[in-house]
Order: structure tokens, then C-alpha cells, then sequence
């Protein structure tokens, strides 16, 4: 039996195929105007809409001059939109976190500073490695700065960090190249 074939019978008596293939037309309409939500999974978005009209249809008022699948158009792009809200903001909330070298990891004094946690034999090699890796830090977008926190610092999975990010591990797995390239660049292979 087909994806296609399984996904009817999923929504079997829940949904009117009028309901599925409206909500389908929005989400393509929705993802064209917005490429946040273009890297969101399709099913998963049609599933999100179809609980969402799933709770709001009950509200729908007979009396009113919408039509039904007016309210429903409606309900739905309403959803989409707030969807797309959450992403954007959850992309500023991450861009806007940094690491800072000389301090704590999450403000916890009780750990040491990231740059305690480099070996170094002395003093002067410290200096330089801490150099050294502020200019790397610096030449790392913010994308990729939060990568290296979340593998590092919070010792995330790669599934995890390409959740976390919403991003394919494939795409993760890019920007580790490209993070290594801006390392190797100073020296710093091993950190």
C-alpha cells in the first residue's frame, strides 16, 4: 500500500477529503511566502493544522456570513502563521546567545571557564591558544557558533543539534566542515 493510500486511511472518518485538500493548498500557499516554513516537514505541518481544525471547528457559528470553509481557511492560516511566528522567534533566541571564553558555560560558577578546560603547558601557549581561537569564534557565523555550543558545551547529539537548529543532519554535518576549515585555519585541528 502506498504513503499516499495509508495517509487517507489515517484520517478516515475524521476528515472530509474537501477538509485535507484544503488545508493542503494552504500550507503550500503558507510555505511559499514564508522559506522558514519550507524546511518544515509537509506531514508534519498537515498534521498540526488537521488537530488544530480539529479543536476550532466545533466554534464554527452557522449564523455567521462565513462559510464554512471560509472559518476553516481562516483557523488554518491563522495556525500557520503563529507557526511561522514560533520559528522566527526560536532563530532569534538562538542567534542572540553567545559563548563567552573567560566565563562560566551557563553562568554556573561552579564549572571552570571553557578556557580553563584547554590544556596548555604554559602560560604563554595559553595566551596564544586563547587568541588563536577568538579569531576562529569570530570568523564563525552565528549559526555556526551555536553549533559548536550545542555539540560542545552541551554535549547534544548530532540528531539532537540538527532538531534543536531545525535543520537536516546533512546540513549540520556542512557547517562542522565548515567550522573545521575556520579552525584548521589557525592551527586549532584537535579543538
Amino acid at each position: 500500500m502506498t504513503e499516499l493510500a495509508n495517509k487517507k486511511l489515517e484520517y478516515q472518518g475524521l476528515f472530509t477529503d474537501l477538509e485535507i485538500s484544503v488545508v493542503k493548498n494552504l500550507i503550500n500557499e503558507i510555505r511559499r511566502q514564508w522559506t522558514c516554513l519550507e524546511k518544515e516537514d509537509f506531514d508534519d505541518l498537515l498534521q498540526s493544522c488537521l488537530v488544530k481544525w480539529w479543536t476550532a471547528k466545533d466554534k464554527y457559528n452557522e449564523k455567521s456570513d462565513a462559510s464554512l470553509s471560509t472559518f476553516m481557511a481562516v483557523v488554518i492560516r491563522n495556525h500557520l502563521l503563529n507557526v511561522k511566528d514560533n520559528l522566527l522567534s526560536d532563530k532569534r533566541i538562538i542567534a542572540e546567545k553567545s559563548v563567552s571564553l573567560d566565563q562560566p558555560p551557563d553562568g554556573d560558577d561552579e564549572l571552570p571557564a571553557l578556557i580553563e578546560r584547554i590544556p596548555a603547558p604554559d602560560l604563554l601557549a595559553a595566551i596564544e591558544l586563547k587568541l588563536n581561537i577568538k579569531i576562529s569564534i569570530s570568523a564563525l557565523s552565528e549559526r555556526q557558533q551555536v553549533v559548536c555550543r550545542l555539540l560542545g558545551e552541551e554535549g547534544l547529539s548530532m540528531a539532537a543539534a540538527s532538531r534543536s537548529l531545525k535543520i537536516s543532519e546533512l546540513t549540520l554535518y556542512r557547517e562542522i566542515k565548515r567550522i573545521r576549515a575556520v579552525f584548521e585555519k589557525q592551527n586549532l585541528r584537535d579543538i
